[in-house]
């Protein structure tokens, strides 16, 4: 919607200092091995499959945390190779650097100087090490995130020459 949304920030200092790269590390580590998260990336690639003409639209809060690993696992279904998905998520930091500026403001400002800038700021890019936790994650864990997507996401080679067929020109 283009209704005013309320702060996603955490409430209070204590809330505030929760902001760090590491939380976010977890959270990619999470957004691969909980359940309901893959369940989440299940009903997306439904959503995909079953679209049979014009435009599927996905996004988040920020758009490069559950929005950015759906994109990944798209790529990758897709056959784009590894480097360039990295690539285009790391672009979300050059699209959303005024968001993330008048964010970061924000927090520092709560924090009364008791939070280190570039702390605060790499919690709300897009970090390398983020979707690198996620990517080692799935390579550990399911040998490749062709197993992943097949195993967890239930892109069965039949959906998955479906999916090729209706986004690859």
């Amino acid at each position: 919607t283009h209704e005013r949304r309320p702060s996603v920030l955490p409430e209070g200092k204590d809330g505030m200092a929760s902001l760090h790269p590491d939380q976010m590390k977890k959270a990619y580590k999470r957004m691969v091995e909980d359940e309901f998260s893959r369940s989440q990336y299940r009903k997306f690639f439904d959503i995909l499959l079953e679209n049979n003409e014009g435009s599927v639209l996905w996004h988040c809060t920020m758009g490069k945390d559950r929005t950015g690993l759906a994109t990944v696992f798209l790529l990758s279904a897709l056959g784009v190779p590894r480097e360039s998905i990295i690539s285009d998520y790391l672009m979300t930091n050059q699209y959303c650097a005024d968001r993330v500026d008048r964010i970061v403001a924000e927090v520092l400002s709560r924090m009364e100087g008791e939070m280190d800038p570039a702390t605060c700021r790499a919690f709300f890019c897009a970090m390398p090490e983020y979707i690198d936790e996620a990517l080692r994650l799935i390579d550990e864990k399911f040998g490749s995130m062709e197993e992943f997507l097949s195993t967890e996401i239930g892109l069965s080679q039949p959906r998955l020459d479906k999916l090729r067929r209706m986004y690859l020109e």
